[in-house]
């Protein structure tokens, strides 16, 4: 794919990327549930540096076999079925919790009516 791309893009994506902000103070104080998904295959980013990024918050670690750095080009179905158990975890985390329901005077020495 990088080798269709015209030098000008390549150029601008490097740019882009060389600007953009240092994200490990945000990971760290990020409160957030976070899926980091890496290849097994991926010559720009590491097991490594993927299992550095995802101990700086709460981060599920994913490694795909065979596959490379365009997760979502190579393994979609991977990447769908991560981001999918990512928002049934947020889901169930802020589903409203209910309190056992008690009848009113039950177990104090009320008497029912």
């Amino acid at each position: 794919m990088a080798e269709a791309a015209s030098p000008e893009a390549t150029a601008w994506a490097q740019r882009a990327i060389a600007a953009r902000l240092n994200a490990q103070v945000v990971l760290r104080a990020s409160n957030v549930p976070t899926v980091v998904m890496v290849g097994a295959e991926d010559a720009l980013v590491s097991l490594d540096e993927a299992r550095s990024a995802a101990e700086l918050g709460r981060a599920r670690l994913v490694h795909v076999a065979e596959r490379g750095h365009l997760l979502p080009l190579e393994a979609p179905d991977e990447v769908t079925a991560e981001l999918v158990g990512l928002a049934d975890r947020v889901a169930a985390h802020h589903a409203p919790h209910h309190a056992p329901h008690h009848a009113a005077g039950a177990g104090k020495g009320g008497a029912a009516g």
